[in-house]
């Protein structure tokens, strides 16, 4: 749901980017109106999808990929509407790019750029057909060339990114368990034990905060071999 958050944050952002640039007259009503739509229903759609469940079902439950092709697909209809105001709608692909950086590969970073340019190619092609006469298409093929230059680049860097965040997680999680178990034994060591009696001491303060007279905390061997400390509520 932090992602999510995020997302809708994102989204506010070009809605209001959007408005602003309704009211400088750069914007269409109809593009104003259509990204609001459009953005109100991915965010609905995908909160239901997380809080119900259902994202659990996919191969990748935060559904990263299918979050920035929905992005996409909301930013590109803006941009048909955006007239001269186009190439620096551009940049918030870039941003809708970051966002692989919490899961992607270099090979979703790839098919994610491949969707954005086949997004602007399709957006070109529809102002080609209908607006042939407001765009000047040698200035916008030179965005799109340079823009899919950009994101091969960014694909490599957040691909890299991804990939030493991913050791830095392994890393402290290897990290965490040597300092609670002896790396030969592989048995809870002395730091467990405190770290545990921290643990009970803090739930203690919580219930005699509560219960000041009905409970107290204990500590008790679990098991010996191992030597796992436990808090144990022991009621009077």
């Amino acid at each position: 749901m932090q992602r999510f958050m995020m997302a809708f944050a994102s989204y506010t952002l070009c809605c209001i980017l959007a408005y602003l640039s309704y009211l400088a007259g750069i914007m269409e009503w109809r593009g104003l109106i259509g990204l609001l739509l459009i953005c109100s229903f991915n965010n609905i759609v995908f909160y239901v999808a997380f809080r119900t469940g259902l994202n659990l079902r996919a191969s990748d439950p935060s559904l990263t990929t299918i979050q920035m092709c929905a992005a996409v697909v909301a930013l590109t209809y803006g941009m048909y509407f955006a007239n001269e105001s186009r190439p620096v709608l551009l940049l918030v692909y870039v941003i809708i790019l970051m966002f692989g950086i919490f899961r992607l590969v270099l090979s979703g970073f790839l098919f994610v750029s491949l969707f954005m340019i086949a997004s602007y190619g399709l957006n070109l092609f529809l102002l080609y057909r209908f607006r042939f006469q407001d765009v000047n298409f040698k200035m916008e093929f030179l965005h799109m060339l340079l823009f899919a230059l950009m994101l091969v680049a960014l694909s490599v860097i957040g691909s890299y990114i991804s990939i030493l965040r991913k050791k830095l997680h392994k890393a402290m999680c290897v990290n965490l368990e040597l300092s609670i178990r002896d790396e030969l034994t592989g048995a809870y060591n002395v730091f467990c034990k405190t770290f545990f009696q921290k643990v009970a001491n803090h739930f203690s303060i919580k219930l005699q905060l509560h219960f000041p007279e009905s409970c107290k905390i204990d500590f008790s061997v679990v098991a010996h071999c191992s030597r796992i400390f436990f808090p144990i509520v022991v009621y009077n």
